[in-house]
């Protein structure tokens, strides 16, 4: 049995999503595309809790929603005692403490890094690159 690295894990799990998404219509594709190269810079401009507030208002884009909701299943299921019995990305944020938000942010930035850059690889669309390489 062999034992994955944190970076592997994120890079199998994104990769499972990301592929998952290449099999939804053109329009879903750029949007998730679009959203995945947002999200890393939101964070870094604006923290977690701005930029997942900003998503969570989004709610009626599906690929902004989807991409939040797959981020808060990554963290829910990576950083399962900073959840402690909650569902939501949000009530996570807003309940804990400095350094559970430094986590939650660090593990963000680290995942959806993954996310940003495979939806380059496999969805169509085209995306003017906004944040870092």
């Amino acid at each position: 049995m062999s034992i994955q690295t944190q970076e592997q894990k994120r890079a199998q799990s994104a990769l499972t999503w990301i592929q998952a998404q290449a099999n939804t219509e053109e329009k879903l594709q750029k949007e998730i595309k679009s959203w995945a190269s947002q999200f890393p810079l939101m964070i870094h401009t604006n923290g977690i809790g701005q930029a997942c507030a900003f998503f969570k208002s989004r709610n009626n884009v599906e690929g902004a929603r989807l991409l939040y909701a797959h981020l808060n299943d990554w963290l829910k299921k990576d950083l399962t005692s900073i959840y402690n019995g909650k569902n939501d990305l949000m009530d996570v944020i807003v309940n804990c403490n400095q350094q559970q938000y430094r986590l939650l942010q660090a593990e963000s930035l680290a995942y959806l890094q993954w996310i940003k850059q495979l939806s380059k690889a496999y969805l169509k669309g085209e995306v003017t690159d906004k944040g870092d390489a």
